[in-house]
Order: C-alpha cells, then sequence, then structure tokens
C-alpha cells in the first residue's frame, strides 16, 4: 500500500508538473503573439474575432479560439509592419455567434453579421451591441472550415474614402492563414483583386499585384494566383514595398497607398 502510495504521489508531482510546463509555454506563446500584435506603429485598428459553435467545439474552446485569432492578428501584422501601411491590428474580443456556418455557405455567414444585410432586428440588436462593448472596428467570423465550396473567405468591399461602418465585416473560413484573414480586411478598407481578374477596389489603383523577383513570380496578399505566380508573399502591394530587391507594387498597384488612406475613418468607427 505503500508503495501504491508513493507511486500515486509521483505520478501527481509528475502531471502537476507537465502542467506547469504547458501553462508556461502557453503564456510564452500568448506574450509572443500579443507582442506581434502591437507591431506596426501608428494607428490601432481594433478586430472582433467572431466564431461559431462548431468551430468552438473543433479548436477546443474558447482559449483555444482566442490563440487562433492572435495567430492570424499576428500574421497580418507582419504584413503591416513589412510593407509600411502605418497602422497595426489589435484583437479587440473574440465573441461565439448563436448559428454555425460552414464554407459552403459564406455569404449567408456574411449576410448573418451584417446588420444592413440582417433583417433580423433581435440579432442585429445583440450583434451590434457585442460590437459596441468590444470597440471592434472590423469584424471577422470564423466558420468551419472542414466544408467549403472552393472559397476561403468573404468581405465587403469599401467604397466610400471616408469609410462606412456597414461593410466592416467578413467571413473567413477556421482553417486559412493570416494572408487569407488579411485580404478580407483589405476588402473592408477599400481594396480590390488585381488588374488580371477585374475586381476594381475605391481607387483605380487599389488592389494587389503580381511581380517577378529573381526569375520567379509572385503575388501579394489581395492578387489572385495565376500561371507562373501562384506563390502568394505576406506583403501588400507597393511601388515602395520591395521582396528580394523587387517592388511589390507599382503607381497603378498600390494597396499600401489606399491602407494608409481609409486606415484613418476605419480606426475610428468604435
Amino acid at each position: 500500500q505503500q508503495q501504491q502510495q508513493q507511486n500515486a504521489q509521483q505520478q501527481q508531482q509528475q502531471n502537476a508538473q507537465q502542467q506547469q510546463q504547458q501553462n508556461a509555454q502557453q503564456q510564452q506563446q500568448q506574450n509572443a503573439q500579443q507582442q506581434q500584435q502591437q507591431q506596426g506603429g501608428g494607428l490601432t485598428i481594433q478586430v472582433g474575432m467572431w466564431y461559431t459553435p462548431k468551430v468552438d467545439t473543433i479548436l477546443g474552446g474558447t482559449a483555444k479560439v482566442t490563440a487562433a485569432a492572435g495567430s492570424l492578428i499576428a500574421g497580418a501584422n507582419q504584413a503591416n509592419t513589412g510593407s509600411g501601411t502605418g497602422f497595426v491590428f489589435q484583437l479587440a474580443s473574440v465573441y461565439k455567434i448563436d448559428k454555425n456556418f460552414d464554407g459552403t455557405q459564406m455569404g449567408d455567414s456574411l449576410n448573418y453579421i451584417s446588420p444592413f444585410a440582417n433583417n433580423n432586428t433581435a440579432i442585429n440588436k445583440t450583434h451590434n451591441a457585442e460590437r459596441d462593448s468590444s470597440k471592434a472596428d472590423l469584424i471577422s467570423l470564423m466558420v468551419d472550415g472542414t466544408k467549403s465550396s472552393g472559397v476561403a473567405g468573404l468581405g465587403w468591399v469599401l467604397k466610400n474614402i471616408k469609410g462606412s461602418q456597414n461593410v466592416a465585416y467578413n467571413s473567413i473560413l477556421h482553417t486559412v492563414s493570416s494572408k487569407t484573414f488579411s485580404h478580407e480586411c483589405g476588402h473592408n478598407m477599400g481594396l480590390g483583386h488585381d488588374a488580371s481578374q477585374g475586381s476594381k477596389g475605391i481607387l483605380s489603383n487599389s488592389w494587389g499585384n503580381h511581380f517577378k523577383a529573381e526569375g520567379k513570380g509572385y503575388r501579394t496578399i489581395m492578387a489572385y494566383g495565376k500561371s507562373g505566380y501562384q506563390t502568394r508573399v505576406n506583403l501588400w502591394s507597393g511601388p515602395s514595398v520591395t521582396y528580394k530587391g523587387a517592388a511589390t507594387g507599382s503607381s497603378s498597384a498600390d494597396a499600401v497607398g489606399t491602407l494608409k488612406q481609409t486606415s484613418i475613418p476605419v480606426s475610428k468607427y468604435r
């Protein structure tokens, strides 16, 4: 019996040590993400990361959702810093909505969280209250990415250079990279896709770009992939933004120029 008690005590001690190590690792990860979230300087745009009950189950609870949201924002801020946008994204809050959507319902999910597109006044009141209390300038909804129609994200495109709070919403699969998250936020801030795709933004040059560096083709955050230009870099297009010595944009493809303008009103939404 004494041996059993000793073994049990040793097991408890080992479990406690393992838990302490896990907690320490999680804290280090959170601290690193917070530092990355705060990089970039200048203006701060608060982002509310919303998610469905199914995503909550898949990821394993609020703490895991918060970590995933922090990772997306940290990656987006690497793009902001590297491109010199003059603003930084910051996590305003995480919020679980009351309805499930998956990747085959991107349009429906976006309409559901956007008050101007949802005629359910009770739902809109709840969503507006959450956005107000968290002071979120932009809202990004993570939906179940285990089912997809091929669309990784969907967001309203800002068409007013002075800003519009109505179009500050986007939906993304919970499985996407920070580049896709940035892409959809880019739409909310007035950016289109690229000259080849033809989806225009708020200004004539408010879109991404395809460029070559060291003989290889690349595309920026907003640009769609095309033959010879499938690799996406974590940078916005701009004539002064470089990757491997090559400019990521030009005077006719200057996402950074647009973001520097629209980030001002967007940062004041809440």
